[in-house]
């Protein structure tokens, strides 16, 4: 998924979706988000994501195998940094400087721990990484 910068609201509605999401799957998944288009994140958006990793925690921990995160600034690295420490992230999470390295891994997190087919009952609209 790429990201780009955006407001508090849209921050807020990427967050339902996902939870969306975990309320919704039958196995396991993993994320690859692409920030290479985002040049900041406010305090007020590192809150609500830590808020988002404190409400669904327990559907992340049964779901998600782990977040591949390309990152090139700095700024947003730290950002991670910040929301881990306001929240520690309940799953495996690897930084890389291209989506290149960043799908083998995401698609290693799913070989290694699922079970299930990762794809088998995600939402419409919804895309199957690979």
């Amino acid at each position: 998924m790429r990201l780009t910068d955006c407001t508090e609201a849209e921050v807020e509605a990427f967050y339902r979706a996902c939870e969306t999401l975990y309320e919704h799957v039958d196995g396991r998944i993993a994320w690859v988000l692409d920030t290479t288009r985002v040049t900041k994140v406010t305090p007020i958006q590192r809150r609500l994501a830590a808020q988002h990793v404190d409400r669904v925690r327990y559907r992340m921990k049964e779901h998600l195998v782990g977040i591949a995160f390309v990152i090139h600034n700095d700024l947003v690295r730290g950002a991670l940094t910040a929301i881990s420490w306001l929240s520690p992230l309940p799953f495996p999470y690897a930084t890389f400087k291209n989506l290149e390295d960043a799908l083998p891994w995401a698609r290693r997190q799913l070989m290694e721990r699922a079970k299930l087919e990762p794809h088998r009952s995600m939402p419409s609209g919804w895309r199957k990484l690979g």
